[in-house]
């Protein structure tokens, strides 16, 4: 909502449209990256948000910065998106502007895809207490997934939908069913 803001404001004119548009892309940054990720060069492991959900899912998938020791290759390049959409307003290039939130709104889902594919993973391995936890999770980060999915693939949307619904059965047509349905 805010990099939409910042497009919006940089889009109307007006004399105060640079600082409030940089100020709606600052809420940007700090909506991505949580406000625990510090001031340390690789951040705090704390971090909140798709910042921290996407350093905690790199070691799993194989994504980690070869940047930033600690980080995600993903956060590398949405961080360069935000100096691209910083630069952008500076410069009252709205055009580039609302390239830098396209570019960055494809690369934010990459830490949920990745945390819906190792979530549901786990749920299908797992018993007990923790599978509760495994599809809370899996639930939430396939859902906020859901709308993009059904757009592309209904019947993917409806597999996912169906195997992680929290209502009903966990993964009755199995783990495997529904990393395929992601995939396609």
């Amino acid at each position: 909502q805010a990099m939409h803001e910042s497009i919006a404001v940089c889009v109307s004119g007006g004399q105060t449209r640079l600082a409030s548009a940089s100020q709606a892309w600052d809420r940007t940054a700090a909506f991505i990256v949580g406000n625990m990720e510090g001031t340390d060069e690789r951040g705090s492991q704390e971090g909140r948000l798709l910042w921290g959900l996407a350093k905690e899912q790199c070691s799993i998938f194989g994504t980690c910065s070869s940047i930033v020791q600690g980080s995600a290759e993903i956060n590398d390049r949405i961080v360069s998106l935000l100096y691209t959409g910083r630069g952008a307003i500076l410069s009252a290039n709205c055009q580039a502007l609302r390239k830098a939130a396209k570019g960055m709104t494809t690369r934010l889902q990459v830490p949920l895809i990745q945390a819906s594919h190792s979530s549901t993973t786990e749920l299908g391995e797992r018993t007990g207490e923790i599978k509760n936890l495994l599809r809370a999770e899996a639930y939430v980060f396939s859902h906020t997934l859901l709308p993009l999915i059904e757009d592309a693939d209904r019947e993917s949307a409806v597999t996912i939908g169906t195997n992680l619904d929290y209502n009903g059965p966990p993964l009755p047509d199995g783990a495997s069913a529904v990393i395929s349905a992601f995939t396609s």
